[in-house]
Parts: C-alpha cells; structure tokens; sequence
C-alpha cells in the first residue's frame, strides 16, 4: 500500500471507489452522489487547487484506491475522510489523517474542521487522537461539529489593586510546590491537560527553566495528596516580563468544588504582589469549565484577528447555552 497525492489524472480511480462503496459507509461520508460525475468535478477542483487530497493506494495494473482524505484550501480547512468497505479498522484512516493534519501545519493552516456523525464513535476516537475536541453540532442535531486549531485562544486579565482570594473547601489546603511533588504533578496534569508527562520531562520544561519559582507553583492538597495544581510563568520578551497563569489542573474527581478558583487567585495574587499589573493565559477553545472560571475572576478574552473573533463568539455561546 502506497500514500500519495491525489491528482487530476485520477478520476477514474476515484470514481471506482466512490461507487464501491456500501450504503453504511456512504451514510456516514455523504459529501456528495457517490457517481462518475461528481467524482469528475471533485478531482477538477483538486486540480485547480480548491482542495488538497491524500490516497491510500494498492499498486496495480490497476491501481486499487483504499481510502482518501480531503482538505479544502482555506486558512481553516474542512477535512472529510473516507475508508472503501474490507479495509475499515486497519489504520487506513488514522494514516490518511496523518498525513492531513501535517500537511495542514507544515501549510500555515490556523485549524482544521470537521462534522462527524455522533453514532460513529470509530470516526469520532480516531479524531479525538488527533487533538479534536466537539465545539458544536449540526442544525439537524445528528452530527458533531469538531476542530483542531494549531493556536490556543488568548486571555488578559487587568489587576484589580486588591486580589479577591478564595479559601479551599473544608478538608482541602492550599499550599507551595516542596521537593517531592513532582509525581503528583505529573498525575494532575496527565489527568487534566493532556498526556505524554513524565518526572524527567517536568524537571526540563519546568523544573530546571530560568523562570520557575517553587514558590509560585501552587497544589490544593488533601490528606497530604495534591489534586490540583496551577502555576505563575514570567515570559521575557525583548526584556520585558509578561506574566502568565500556566498549567492549571484539577484531577477529575476532585472538580465542582472550585479548587479551579481558587488556584487561580492565589496565582493572580502572587503577581500583584510582585508589581505585575496584568496576567495572560492561553487556553483551548473546549476547555469551558475552565473559560468560564478564568472569565470569572476578570480575565477578557483577546482578538488579534478574524479567526479568534470567531472562536471565541462559538465559545461564549456554548458557555452561555449551558
């Protein structure tokens, strides 16, 4: 099996697929007739340079296509993926969304988006691997609307003279990073942010950086065991200091309580106390449990351009629907 570029030389490739194809399989793909035609006109507008498409391709005489991937030309791109019936479930499709997704960072692309069908959880996993999160849904509610954006949303909040700071829950403390919490921290944001953490890789990306202060990573402990966690990042920028609210996480059995809140005070705190008159953070576009407390405590969000206009209307009404 071969991976390569669709051309304008595979209409009739393409149209032998399309037409292949079991009526499950085109329920979920469903982009357009499933005919010679229209597979004529979609490899016309790869041709002109509308859309970009990747095949999966069993060498012949005659070539055999097995799946492909599409991606509109656009800063933005709409991606739809599709894997010919007997050769689902074979890493056909987590291949071909390799291949999009580089393309679309290597391109300057500021996002990917996609509607799957939200009985298609198949579709939905291999999609999620690849960082999309569910932002929406189609008109007739059937489908999910995801997207992957290769820049984070940006927040600042203007310090108040005076810091309203909360007190943890009874039975929690608040408290600074001491030697020894490293695995806690680990398993924090491994169960909160994201995966790939490790001890070694907290001692290099924070730890041992020029901006770390054990006194300005904070935990939320209980019973000596720390469940949250956030921390204050000064960022130099031609030799100016910015500073940032970083890395904030609470394991999941410990949300609802408003440790979030009060981890993120006590960070905004900590700055104004060293004479910072604002803070920043970058955060994603699902995170909205999260958003919505930032928003709380004075952050507003910043729009440097179109696209984050944009994202930030679908957050605030995903917020306020909820």
């Amino acid at each position: 099996m071969q991976f390569r570029l669709l051309t304008e030389h595979d209409t009739n490739l393409f149209a032998e697929f399309l037409t292949s194809l079991s009526e499950k399989t085109v329920y979920y793909f469903h982009p357009h007739p499933m005919d010679y035609e229209n597979a004529a006109k979609f490899i016309v507008r790869i041709g002109c340079g509308e859309f970009t498409g990747f095949a999966a391709v069993l060498p012949g005489p005659p070539e055999k296509l097995l799946g492909y991937v599409y991606i509109s030309n656009e800063p933005v791109s709409r991606l739809g993926l599709c894997v010919r019936d007997g050769y689902q479930g074979q890493g056909i499709g987590k291949e071909l969304m390799r291949w999009a997704v580089d393309y679309c960072r290597t391109h300057a692309r500021k996002g990917i988006c996609l509607e799957v069908f939200k009985d298609n959880p198949r579709a939905i996993h291999l999609y999620e691997k690849f960082g999309f999160h569910i932002y929406g849904e189609t008109e007739d509610k059937k489908q999910h609307r995801m997207a992957l954006y290769f820049t984070q949303l940006k927040m600042r909040c203007r310090l108040p003279e005076q810091i309203s700071t909360f007190v943890p829950p009874p039975g929690y403390i608040l408290r600074s990073y001491t030697e020894g919490d490293e695995k806690a921290w680990v398993n924090i944001i491994n169960n909160s942010i994201g995966s790939g953490w490790t001890v070694e890789r907290f001692n290099t990306e924070m730890r041992e950086t020029s901006w770390f202060n054990p006194q300005g990573l904070f935990f939320v402990v209980k019973e000596n065991i720390p469940v949250g966690t956030a921390c204050c990042q000064i960022q130099k920028v031609n030799q100016q200091e910015f500073a940032y609210l970083h890395m904030v996480g609470v394991l999941p059995e410990h949300r609802g309580k408003g440790l979030g809140k009060v981890l993120c005070s006590k960070v905004l705190s900590y700055f104004r106390e060293k004479g910072f008159a604002e803070v920043f953070l970058n955060t994603d576009d699902w995170r909205l449990p999260a958003i919505k407390c930032y928003l709380g405590l004075g952050f507003e969000p910043e729009c440097p351009d179109e696209l984050h206009q944009l994202r930030w209307k679908i957050v605030s009404g995903l917020i306020f629907q909820k």
